[in-house]
């Protein structure tokens, strides 16, 4: 696969593409036969969480930014400056 992205000519990439198509056809590889399924866990506390076609291990944290937990209090570090903030009322 590396002569065939290295080669310029089309008329000698077909022939590559030609060797290659011959051999799978010759000896089909197992790798293409075999698909994975992941499956993870996620607490129910952490919210926005979207996986929906998951191909490999480090797809799942495509959309990390958009997750978020709820919490009682914000730190102040957080909390941009002319914000509404509203207040839990206690008992």
């Amino acid at each position: 696969m590396t002569v065939l992205r290295k080669e310029s000519d089309t008329s000698k990439q077909q022939d590559i593409l030609d060797s290659l198509l011959k051999e799978f056809q010759t000896d089909s590889p197992a790798a293409f036969l075999y698909a994975p399924k992941y499956v993870y866990a996620i607490p129910s506390s952490v919210k926005r969480v979207e996986l929906k076609t998951v191909n490999g291990g480090s797809e799942r944290f495509l959309n990390i930014s958009d997750w978020y937990m709820e919490t009682e209090t914000v730190w102040q570090i957080f909390v941009r400056p002319n914000s509404v903030t509203i207040n839990k009322l206690t008992d």
